[in-house]
């Protein structure tokens, strides 16, 4: 009897044991290393037109682009769950997805999006691709600085931004999909100013990798 109880004993301890070795490895937390050959020198994509993989990764945009083939892809709902499109093709009203958290677990809101989008546009950014915006109405005038905000950017409501454009542009659901029109966090990145992005501590997005450390040309994020 006391052997048999001592093998309970010992079993159950095993198990116990290979639990406790199991466990962590389903737990582990996946890390995406991107390695560049030079240093991307920013994870700020309204400040750069390469090295595009990390911005992917950390950020997310309106729209998206998934390849279906070889040369062939396909736009999908991203943080706007759906869009609609006045008759004169003008007028792009989004609704985003409620309950989107930015890293920082600040909600993702239409002020955002317009404030990642004036941002952009505003002549203090010195921001390398204004021209994905250029068909928005007052965009020239922002970019001028002769306006202190876009006109052609609305916030709706808390979950719908506006975007009225100066003349109909066919490509440009497309061009939302884009790295630069990754949408940031007005909270998190405002008070930054032009430190946004240059460190893990002053980056932030919606995407499904958090920024943790920056080792010469070497991003690693963790999921």
């Amino acid at each position: 009897m006391k052997r048999l109880t001592r093998c309970l004993i010992l079993y159950v301890l095993s198990l116990l044991w290979i639990s406790l070795l199991i466990i962590p490895v389903e737990a582990r937390q996946k890390v995406l290393r991107i390695s560049y050959p030079v240093d991307p020198k920013t994870a700020d994509c309204q400040k750069t037109t390469e090295h595009y993989t990390l911005p992917l990764n950390v950020f997310d945009r309106l729209v998206e682009a998934v390849t279906l083939n070889p040369g062939e892809s396909r736009l999908i709902p991203g943080l706007a769950e759906s869009w609609d499109i006045s008759d004169d093709g003008k007028v792009y009203t989004f609704h985003l997805r409620h309950g989107v958290l930015f890293h920082n677990d600040e909600e993702l809101t239409a002020e955002d999006v317009v404030y990642t989008f004036d941002r952009m546009l505003a002549p203090e950014t010195k921001a390398l691709s204004t021209d994905i915006l250029f068909f928005v109405d007052g965009a020239q005038e922002r970019l001028n600085g002769q306006a202190d905000s876009t006109l052609g950017l609305k916030v709706l409501d808390r979950y719908t931004v506006q975007i009225t454009l100066k003349e109909p542009y066919a490509p440009f659901l497309a061009v939302l999909a884009s790295p630069q029109a990754s949408i940031f966090n007005k909270k998190f990145t405002q008070p930054l100013g032009d430190r946004f992005g240059l460190t893990p501590k002053t980056t932030c997005g919606t995407g499904p990798f958090i920024l943790k450390k920056y080792i010469t040309s070497l991003f690693a994020s963790e999921f």
